[in-house]
């Protein structure tokens, strides 16, 4: 009877329940549209660049760097020799000294440093997209909340109003009854207090509805109408039986062992040997290059550096040893993730099994609610019983009608739950 009608009137079944109709929100909508609307959307922005100027840090390793140095020095003595050759004159180093001089060092070879230093920014940089995507899938939960709050709302208040015009519709028959002296003016009364009570119910509902609708507005970034139209992605099928979970965390995981295992190129590189070029000219006085020579003198020196850590007293092992080790910390990490999901499922199809049981019985209390309503009604239009009788079957079928739609939502909300809980939305 009516239920179906308050069915109808929250849910609109689509072949396709996630996709955006004309004139509705889905939920795939507010998905899409709350994550556009966070401010962590912005955060990818900033970590594209801040990615690209480390890149743009690291590559300027390679160039050549050039120097401007000096330095002035004074000592208590110099290097006297003992004895004078003939024909030659005395040597009388200053005691003070002093020099300028340009360097320029260019890196020849450096083992793969450089680009292992990039590759791992830019495994880091995905590491942290991918920790933006853990963080905005959090939101998919306070959409649930709100959107099926809603729902649940609206369904109490058509039930509420359906209430409110039966009683209305009761109201005229014994006020009439009142009038031919059939009925006492109290029992008027008593379905006058009911519907003032109803209508406290409805005021009480219609603020909690316009609540969750700016909620939910809040979380889309979008003012809503408090009657704007939600897609209820009805399906009368169970959970899916498949065991496929794509979560955003478990990519997270794989991105932490690529990014861990890039500093294996790192260790590598640091283990090979270093070729430089360097050169370095300048003002020296005395001349630095020439012992013989006290005047103030050009001098200039190039060549080439070779370095290699020949022994690192087993260095590069251990490093080896806590990738390793760090990798398996996040594998243990996705094991346990996985297991708190799959501890999950059960407690989702166990409730979807109850909901099926109790909506199953509801439909039946209904029936029988409407069967007796409709009985004391009609008692009550012959005065047979009293308006307090018949309200009590009115609040029995108000209740049994409020369960059962409560429990058809709440049967979608846990199947959407279960998918989004699956990564499967």
């Amino acid at each position: 009877m009516r239920s179906s009608l308050f069915l109808l009137l929250i849910a609109l079944p689509l072949a396709d329940a996630f996709s955006q109709p004309a004139g509705g929100l889905t939920l795939s909508a507010c998905y899409e549209q709350a994550r556009e609307a966070h401010p962590l959307s912005a955060r990818g922005t900033w970590l594209l660049q801040a990615n690209a100027l480390q890149i743009e840090q690291i590559e300027a390793s390679r160039k050549p760097t050039i120097q401007w140095k000096a330095a002035a020095s004074i000592q208590s003595e110099v290097v006297d020799l003992p004895f004078q050759a003939p024909g030659i004159e005395p040597i009388n180093l200053p005691l003070y000294r002093a020099q300028s001089t340009v360097e320029a060092n260019y890196l020849l070879y450096d083992g793969g440093l450089t680009d292992a230093r990039q590759a791992m920014e830019s495994s880091a940089l995905l590491t942290r997209q991918q920790e933006v995507e853990v963080s905005l899938e959090q939101l998919k939960a306070q959409i649930n909340q709100a959107y099926f709050g809603i729902l649940q709302l609206r369904a109490q208040r058509e039930i509420l109003l359906a209430t409110h015009t039966d009683l209305q519709n009761k109201l005229g028959t014994v006020q009439a009854g009142v009038r031919h002296g059939a009925v006492l003016e109290t029992e008027a009364d008593k379905l006058e207090v009911e519907i003032y009570r109803l209508d406290m119910r409805q005021e009480e509902t219609e603020g909690q509805l316009k609540g969750l609708v700016a909620v939910l507005g809040a979380l889309i970034g979008e003012e809503l109408s408090p009657e704007v139209v939600l897609i209820l992605p009805e399906s009368d099928e169970g959970l899916p039986l498949e065991e496929e979970v794509l979560r955003p965390e478990l990519r997270l995981f794989d991105l932490q062992k690529q990014e861990i295992q890039s500093r294996q190129a790192l260790v590598d590189a640091s283990r090979r040997p270093k070729v430089a070029a360097f050169a370095q000219a300048g003002l020296g006085y005395p001349n630095p290059l020439n012992f013989f020579d006290e005047s103030l003198s050009p001098f200039g020196v190039a060549g080439v550096n070779f370095t290699w850590d020949i022994v690192d007293w087993k260095k590069a092992d251990r490093d080896r040893e806590l990738i390793s080790v760090q990798q398996a910390l996040v594998d243990n990490q996705r094991e346990v993730f996985l297991k708190n999901l799959s501890v999950q499922d059960g407690r989702y199809r166990e409730e979807l099994a109850s909901l099926d049981q109790l909506i199953e019985r509801d439909r039946q209390v209904m029936e029988l609610q409407e069967k007796i309503l409709a009985q004391t009604s009609a008692q009550l239009d012959h005065g047979v019983i009293t308006a307090s009788e018949y309200l009590t079957q009115v609040n029995a079928l108000l209740q049994s009608r409020l369960q059962l739609e409560a429990h058809r939502i709440r049967r979608e909300q846990v199947k959407v739950d279960f998918l989004t809980h699956k990564g499967l939305l």
